[in-house]
């Protein structure tokens, strides 16, 4: 039996690789700009998580390891990080530069890093 990327992961996934792709000449041109970078930050997680929780890909990374479970906080760590960016972009679009929004979205990747770690 051979197993195949589902059509409801696949095609999510080929939507947002092509939003990727169209998005990568502005983030040639406008590096320099935090909302271009962030947007694309978002774009790419998204893209990976959608690879990364595919169960195919789930049974493969826990047949290459030998680890019955290690998919598992592989794929969290991934969503941690998509979940973390979307919070971070509402506070960019909801907010005016300044220190304060600075701070605040730093805090927001520890708490997110930090509910990641794996725990005892």
């Amino acid at each position: 039996m051979t197993e195949q990327f589902p059509l409801s992961y696949a095609v999510p996934t080929a939507l947002l690789l092509i939003a990727l792709v169209l998005k990568f000449p502005t983030l040639v041109r406008a590096w320099r700009d935090p909302d271009v970078r962030a947007t694309t930050l978002l774009l790419s997680f998204a893209t990976v998580v959608l690879v990364v929780i595919t169960p195919v890909n789930i049974a493969r990374l826990n047949e290459l390891t030998g680890v019955p479970n290690i998919a598992s906080p592989w794929a969290y760590s991934f969503l941690t990080a998509f979940c973390a960016t979307g919070l971070t972009m509402i506070m960019r679009w909801r907010e005016e530069p300044s220190p304060r929004r600075r701070r605040r979205m730093r805090r927001v990747y520890w708490i997110y890093a930090g509910s990641s770690w794996p725990c005892g």
